[in-house]
């Protein structure tokens, strides 16, 4: 197979992957996890670009673009299931006998 061909193909498929998740992923997710993903692009973008070549040659190999922004991701997730957890947990309401009759039908044995 010639390499124009498989590197059009690989191409065709990081485009498709790209589009679905960068833009239409903003209909199927939330605004924190949306931003999360579009943090983690950018930062393997500048990362590979710009960060990487400026690194001496003895630690470029011990720290990929990756493995960044997997430890990135991670740790952004986290972050946002924690927020998101501690948000949602509301001290739950106790209410009298006074305010909230019951309608449930018992025997004569239960009263």
């Amino acid at each position: 197979m010639p390499r124009f061909l498989l590197g059009g193909l690989c191409v065709f498929a990081g485009v498709g992957f790209l589009y679905e998740n960068l833009w239409e992923g903003r209909k199927k997710m939330g605004r924190a996890s949306f931003a999360i993903v579009w943090i983690i692009f950018l930062v393997n973008f500048i990362w590979e670009f710009f960060v990487l070549q400026n690194l001496p040659k003895e630690i470029q190999p011990m720290v990929p673009g990756l493995l960044v922004v997997f430890v990135l991701g991670v740790v952004l997730s986290t972050f946002e299931f924690m927020f998101a957890f501690m948000h949602k947990a509301k001290e739950p309401s106790i209410r009298g006998g006074d305010v909230c009759c019951s309608s449930a039908v018992r025997s004569e044995k239960h009263d």
